[in-house]
């Protein structure tokens, strides 16, 4: 007895609480402008399949765009709606198919619509609903943000994962538990590779990805990535037949390392790269460079470029912040090249970011000048260091934003160590979520509880006797927390929170 399904989607089990910064029109906007796309104002978006709706919360939370969506799992759209209210963000999210969700007649032209995670594991006929949306829906020189399974890539995983849904659909584990099924199935594609030495010595690699899978400790990713009825990988030039036969342009992708050509091909391949006339011929050629198995796509409906002059100053006018301690700031970076020391190239930009204060893209290059770096350096670094998701770029909030994300924050926190846990916090500055783990959310509570009282000794004992009361257990290099390690814990937090409070996540009291 298999999972159950509907139209081809697993409903056994919810989807995790997951944030996607792919789905941030100010992260778009600004890849947009590295590539000099002129980017329109967006006042509506549009999330489809959003899931347990963070992402598009969060969004709506930390800005003043008009988000709809749908998801069609019940209890998702009630958690996402839940959280709306609770924030205030006055986002519109249906219980809807995607079908339905079509012929809705109170939906606005969209600015934007962004889908993630939802293309590769849906029907041919729901695609095709998708496209329609795209097509009546998208106003013009509107955004798509859409992410999928991708070829050469996938080539691998493709074999095992019909494996993991045959074992499961044709044998009755009805009495077994969710996660006990995910698991077995796992295992027991282990126990058929192992007698497989004619598939095995052909692909060589298929029991390493198998051994990879069997570590992740989270069995809903592994059911909504792998056990779904429908997974369909494709190659890029698919999707772009596709989404030009709507009148859509490929910009770039909405993945910052895939920017940073200079660092990850070697001189070769950037010739080969640069001899390729055709936009979708290299990009595919780029997915067998990179052995891409999952792309994230930014397309724009009658996209203009804009004068070099004009893209520059555009960029000045950007700001941004450095979202991790001095000390803690990457001195190396990981490239299709291996790592490299960046230290001395990074070393100029710290001195600036290192205040953890925003700074304006104009002011680095005026202050940069005197080095010789001009602003297409700043941006090649910005951009690397957003791929290190350790430099974002900034906004400036309006009141009513701020106290939105502190609502919003303030539910989050609630839910520590509860139902709908996550460890993450919200920048009303960078409109992303912030990973703040589930100790220092204590220790933020604590934080604001006692006000211009804080010591360590006071956020500890709070921490302690939260952990207590709700018989929770957490240990420090192999030992149970107690009130000397939660002091030593809360200097490590203390350290961080000037950060935190110039990320506007806590109130400076």
């Amino acid at each position: 007895m298999s999972f159950n399904w509907n139209a081809g989607y697993l409903i056994d089990t919810d989807y995790a609480y997951s944030y996607f910064r792919e789905l941030h029109p100010l992260y778009l906007q600004f890849l947009l402008l590295t590539k000099g796309y002129q980017c329109f104002p967006i006042k509506t978006a549009c999330e489809l399949g959003f899931g347990q709706g963070l992402s598009i919360n969060i969004h709506a939370t930390t800005s003043d765009i008009s988000w709809y969506g749908n998801d069609f799992i019940t209890s998702q759209v009630e958690n996402a709606n839940k959280i709306a209210k609770l924030s205030q963000n006055n986002a519109k999210l249906y219980d809807d198919s995607f079908q339905e969700f079509l012929y809705r007649t109170d939906l606005p032209q969209f600015d934007f619509i962004g889908l993630h995670g939802v293309w590769s594991w849906i029907s041919d006929e729901n695609r095709e609903i998708i496209l329609k949306f795209i097509q009546t829906r998208l106003s013009d020189n509107g955004i798509v943000y859409i992410s999928y399974n991708s070829l050469p890539g996938q080539n691998n995983i493709a074999p095992l994962r019909e494996l993991f849904v045959s074992h499961e659909k044709y044998n009755d584990f009805s009495n077994d538990t969710f996660e006990t099924r995910i698991k077995n199935s796992l295992f027991y594609t282990e126990k058929i590779l192992h007698n497989a030495p004619n598939y095995t010595k052909e692909n060589t690699d298929s029991l390493t990805i198998l051994k990879k899978l069997q570590t992740i400790d989270n069995p809903k990713y592994l059911a909504h990535e792998y056990f779904h009825e429908n997974w369909k990988s494709m190659y890029f030039s698919e999707i772009a037949k596709n989404l030009e036969s709507l009148n859509l342009h490929f910009a770039c992708s909405a993945h910052t390392w895939e920017h940073l050509d200079f660092i990850n091909f070697s001189e070769q391949q950037k010739k080969l790269l640069s001899e390729i006339q055709s936009p979708i011929f290299r990009e595919t050629v780029r997915d067998f460079l990179f052995n891409k198995c999952f792309r994230k796509d930014i397309w724009i409906k009658n996209p203009q470029k804009l004068p070099k002059q004009e893209q520059k100053n555009a960029l000045r006018k950007l700001s941004c912040i450095l979202t991790c301690p001095l000390e803690k700031a990457p001195q190396t970076i990981h490239s299709l090249q291996g790592e490299m020391d960046v230290k001395d190239i990074y070393a100029p930009f710290y001195a600036i970011l290192g205040d953890n204060k925003i700074h304006t893209l104009e002011e680095l290059e005026n202050t940069l000048r005197k080095y010789a770096i001009n602003l297409d350096h700043i941006i090649n670094v910005l951009l690397c260091l957003n791929a290190q998701q350790v430099v974002s770029i900034t906004q400036n909030p309006s009141p009513e934003i701020k106290e939105k994300t502190r609502k919003l924050n303030a539910f989050l926190l609630q839910q520590t160590y509860k139902e709908m846990n996550m460890e993450i916090l919200i920048s009303p500055y960078t409109g992303e979520a912030f990973p703040v783990k589930n100790l220092y959310q204590l220790f933020i509570q604590a934080y604001t509880y006692y006000k211009e009282k804080n010591s360590a000794e006071y956020i500890a004992k709070y921490t302690l006797d939260f952990l207590t009361q709700h018989n929770i257990e957490l240990f420090h290099k192999g030992k149970k927390h107690n009130i000397v390690t939660l002091m030593e814990e809360t200097k490590n937090f203390m350290q961080e929170l000037p950060l935190l409070q110039q990320l506007g996540i806590i109130e400076k009291f």
